[in-house]
């Protein structure tokens, strides 16, 4: 029997314009899991503002309505989350705050679709389907899509009001992963764009550049569906379509490439940032991979969900759920990516693969301290702001690491001031790059002078990092593994009976290849052997210093480790 699952239904999602009404029950039947209770499992309605606009025509000009089941019951969306109610399933309906890749036009109505978007390199930004058609997208910053939606939501709340206790309602954010990092659709050049920037920066006094700019788009629609549904409001969530970077449009045109291990690892690296994977894109062979299928199935969880929205907070388990984890936040803007001049994302990307978490903005770091992560603080501007978020950091106990090249002379003065207040004695350090060294009890805060480093070698930048991340004592169970091997870590708090530990993390291992693939772990002192969990397709064995771990194709297991600080 096939283990593959339907691209549809991998992230729970359920495109009503694609089936008919009178078919919606015996499909919202597939999302029923008989081993999970549905109702804290959702049913994701994702919205297709075209497809509820009707054109009236009116003399001369024409005017836009809209169509909630007057004309075709296909566009109901109060009967279809009365259904999925019946059926015990928890709908949330799903509004854009980006265009979305799997409709023509990235989901904007025919009538305003004018200005296309365009990445960064200036090429029109389509995404190639499974029909093998391009999607191409339209850009959000275009004022004429932003009236028309605001006034399209108002006419979706009126006609959902009369279900206003039974709807669930979440902005959905939409983007690819490109080199380790999660890319929003809402990252546009176009005409628009840049019409829009010029206005801004105009406008504002300071921070004043594209991402800055970006943001404030965004939480202007952000704002629209939160006015909208304020009292039906559960999150926001961010979903990462697999195989839809502008990169990935010849990967899928390539008839010989194997696209397995690369899909499976689009997956890990949208689960490492944070974001949902969707296999939306994808087809349902390219979902037959046994590993790939497991994922998605293991990600199906209330555990997941209620991680990822708010409104699933309240949801309790007998069991504690795992988190996945990682290791270093880097904080830095796509358009200045110091990470890569500086050395320490290829450094990373080597040595700790898929333990670390692109971020653009300081604003998310709260958890950073209390899972002993190390920071990097790499935007290409840091001021007396993001220096006040940083020393609160220092003195919560963390790690942290600064760009000094960045710093404004307001944000030096003032952790200047913050030394002498706290009696913090420095030590300068001249290794590849000018550098200061801080501590504060457990905290330390190391500043590096980037542009120094920039020019040197990858091997002396290598060396660096190596001899500075080992200094900050990262807790960490390094083991070697075969090249195609992926994994995922997770970690949770012990039970009662576990309080020896700090922690219990979970080690899963898939091997999405088609070739017998080994991985070694070594015996640590502070990481003390649990259990093997849902092993398939695999052999292990101990010797007298690692476990010997034989995976065969289509191969996944995971271990826990109890971690003793």
């Amino acid at each position: 029997m096939s283990s593959s699952i339907h691209p549809t239904t991998a992230e729970r999602f359920f495109f009503y314009w694609q089936h008919s009404s009178t078919l919606w029950e015996n499909n919202l039947r597939n999302y029923l899991d008989e081993q999970a209770n549905t109702s804290y499992l959702p049913l994701f309605i994702p919205l297709n503002w075209a497809f509820h606009q009707v054109q009236t025509p009116l003399s001369s000009s024409s005017e836009l309505s809209y169509d909630f089941g007057q004309e075709a019951m296909e566009t109901n969306l109060t009967y279809l989350i009365n259904l999925a109610l019946s059926l015990n399933l928890n709908p949330i309906l799903l509004i854009p705050l980006t265009p979305v890749p799997y409709l023509a036009n990235g989901g904007v109505p025919s009538s305003i679709a004018k200005i296309l978007c365009k990445n960064p390199q200036g090429l029109i930004n389509a995404v190639a389907t499974t029909d093998h058609l391009l999607n191409k997208m339209f850009s959000f910053y275009d004022p004429k899509i932003y009236w028309s939606y605001s006034k399209f939501l108002k006419k979706l709340r009126e006609h959902l009001l009369p279900q206003a206790n039974n709807i669930s309602v979440a902005a959905m954010g939409c983007g690819y992963n490109l080199d380790g990092r999660f890319i929003t659709y809402l990252d546009d050049s176009s005409s628009a764009f840049e019409e829009g920037l010029l206005k801004y920066k105009a406008q504002s006094e300071q921070n004043s550049h594209a991402y800055a700019f970006q943001k404030t788009v965004k939480n202007l629609y952000l704002q629209l569906i939160k006015e909208a549904f304020k009292d039906n409001w559960v999150g926001e969530l961010s979903f990462s379509f697999l195989l839809s970077s502008p990169l990935d449009i010849l990967v899928k045109a390539s008839c010989n490439f194997h696209l397995d291990e690369y899909i499976f690892q689009d997956t890990i690296t949208a689960l490492v940032q944070k974001s949902i994977p969707s296999a939306a894109l994808l087809s349902s062979e390219a979902l037959e991979n046994r590993s790939l299928s497991q994922i998605f199935k293991e990600l199906s969880t209330p555990e997941f969900y209620a991680s990822k929205l708010e409104g699933m907070q309240t949801y309790e388990s007998e069991h504690t759920s795992f988190s996945i984890m990682h290791f270093f936040e880097i904080y830095e803007l796509p358009s200045h990516q110091t990470s890569l001049s500086t050395g320490v994302l290829p450094y990373l990307k080597k040595t700790h693969p898929q333990t670390y978490l692109l971020k653009s903005s300081l604003e998310n770091s709260s958890d950073a301290v209390s899972d002993g992560k190390v920071l990097f603080c790499l935007l290409p501007h840091i001021g007396e702001e993001e220096i006040h978020t940083l020393l609160k950091h220092l003195m919560m106990g963390g790690k942290i690491v600064v760009n000094s090249s960045a710093l404004d002379t307001q944000a030096k003065k003032k952790l200047e001031i913050f030394f002498l207040e706290n009696s913090i004695v420095t030590q300068n350090i001249n290794y590849l790059c000018d550098m200061t060294n801080a501590s504060l009890g457990e905290g330390k805060l190391i500043l590096f002078a980037g542009e120094q480093i920039a020019p040197e070698s990858l091997v002396k930048k290598f060396s660096f990092w190596e001899n500075l991340i080992s200094y900050l004592e990262i807790s960490h169970l390094s083991f070697n593994y075969d090249q195609g091997i992926s994994f995922l870590w997770k970690n949770r708090s012990p039970f009662a009976s576990e309080l020896h530990f700090s922690e219990v993390r979970r080690l899963s291992i898939y091997n999405p290849t088609s070739y017998k693939k080994y991985v070694k772990v070594p015996f640590h002192k502070r990481f003390t052997f649990m259990k093997m969990i849902d092993a398939i397709n695999t052999q292990a064995r101990w010797s007298e210093q690692e476990l010997i771990i034989e995976l065969f194709p289509s191969a996944s297991l995971s271990i826990d480790f109890g971690h003793k600080e």
